[in-house]
């Protein structure tokens, strides 16, 4: 009987614990509006390569990447205003936003870096950028929640069979990387969304003027 328990005890243990590592909010809208943005952008950078209407891709380019920036800057704004979540874990939220910032800033140091030290490196630059999603989400789904780690693999996969056809780079990978990124911010944004119903039914929503983030 005690060791029945015992077994009941650590499950109850587990599960809080679970609870607690998940009750994070790692603002996932971000991966909602880029792989919304990749999702178009990369198709379109192939179609007009192929096309060989080159202002063509500058300018979606340079709108895909204002418009995303402005975007995700404004939400995570608006975000960060107030908390999401009260009692959040927000150790584990700023590791979250940290590892995605690193793959981030990576992606754009070799965005840089691949065209100008490779003689028609700016074609692989679309692998460059599918490999690291694919590492962010999976690794988003060792730290974070399991879901993210499957969303990540189509990227993966997606990267690799890019290489054997880089003509068709932008045509593999936008539906990879961008599908899999809306997934896994969709899931996510609703275990968000239910904790947030959570909190209100327990009577822990801060008050209008509870504005301080926790540290």
């Amino acid at each position: 009987m005690d060791r029945e328990q015992a077994v009941q005890d650590l499950e109850l243990i587990s599960r809080v614990l679970d609870g607690t590592r998940r009750r994070v909010d790692p603002q996932m809208f971000h991966a909602i509006v880029w792989g919304t943005i990749v999702l178009v952008w990369y198709p379109l950078m192939s179609w007009f390569e192929r096309s060989g209407d080159r202002r063509a891709e500058l300018v979606v380019s340079i709108a895909a990447i204002a418009g995303g920036s402005v975007l995700s800057a404004f939400l995570g704004w608006r975000s960060g205003r107030r908390p999401r979540l009260p009692a959040a874990n927000a150790h584990l939220a700023r590791r979250v936003g940290a590892l995605t910032a690193i793959f981030i800033a990576t992606g754009i140091l070799l965005s840089m870096a691949v065209p100008s030290l490779v003689q028609g490196g700016e074609r692989f630059i679309p692998h460059v950028w599918g490999l690291l999603y694919a590492l962010m989400l999976m690794t988003l789904g060792v730290v974070y929640s399991g879901e993210c780690f499957f969303c990540g693999l189509p990227s993966l996969i997606g990267t690799i069979v890019a290489l054997r056809f880089p003509s068709e780079a932008g045509f593999i990978l936008g539906p990879a990387m961008g599908l899999g990124c809306i997934v896994a911010g969709v899931i996510a944004e609703r275990r968000v969304a239910r904790l947030r119903l959570e909190s209100v039914a327990g009577g822990d929503e801060p008050s209008l003027g509870a504005g301080v983030r926790a540290d």
